[in-house]
């Protein structure tokens, strides 16, 4: 409160006024609970990471302008044999 000038009355009401964080969990796409150790913390944050590099990676392949041509072409030639 010292750092932001503001007065205890000020800062409860700010956190009153937020969205209860069962509200915040059930909108979220990700969820890191920070109720362990800052080493726990940090695993949890790699495993995170790591999880989401692999899904961006393979996004990126499915999405490359190759696998799109080549997705065309199947479908065209798929249309033709059927």
């Amino acid at each position: 409160m010292a750092r932001d000038g503001g007065t205890q009355e000020r800062a409860l009401a700010r956190i009153r006024s937020q969205m209860p964080l069962d509200a915040k969990r059930r909108l979220a796409g990700i969820v890191v609970e920070n109720d362990g150790t800052e080493e726990e913390l940090r695993e949890k944050v790699g495993r995170l990471v790591e999880r989401l590099r692999t899904g961006s990676r393979l996004w990126g392949l499915l999405t490359s302008p190759l696998v799109l041509a080549l997705g065309a072409v199947a479908g065209v030639a798929w249309g033709r044999i059927r």
